[in-house]
């Protein structure tokens, strides 16, 4: 049943975790706010420090569950309708988030929402010409 569930749903849900849970000190709809804070401190070879946000973060996850799940899409062949299904209703749920609660309506929201349009989008594209090329090796063989 959630074989199809796209990686971008990952990300997703820790930022809803973020947004629903709220604030350790208790402070609600602060989480705008927290997506700009630094979560951290990296030292460079060069000497010089990254501070990376919480937003900055959340954004890599999701750019890499992004990759993982194109490359789901190539790969696996088989559920791909319960795929289209869950990225669809990602999206939808996403869409849904970003305009009507406070908490998402945010840049980093935003990106994980136009992540999500993107991910529906290529995989109905490549399944289509996967499926027109499938189509056109067949006629070409007679079969």
């Amino acid at each position: 049943m959630f074989a199809g569930l796209p990686m971008l749903a990952v990300p997703v849900l820790v930022y809803n975790l973020l947004a629903f849970v709220g604030d350790p000190g208790g402070h609600a709809h602060k989480l705008p706010t927290r997506l700009n804070e630094p979560a951290g401190l990296v030292r460079m070879s060069s000497g010089a420090a990254w501070s990376p946000t919480l937003s900055d973060l959340i954004l890599a996850l999701a750019i890499g569950a992004v990759v993982v799940d194109l490359v789901k899409i190539f790969t696996s062949r088989k559920d791909v309708a319960s795929a289209h299904i869950w990225s669809g209703l990602l999206l939808a749920v996403c869409s849904m988030e970003f305009l009507m609660l406070p908490d998402f309506a945010t840049s980093t929201f935003a990106l994980m929402t136009l992540m999500s349009l993107f991910s529906a989008a290529s995989g109905l594209m490549i399944t289509a010409l996967y499926g027109w090329t499938a189509v056109d090796q067949r006629f070409k063989s007679g079969r």
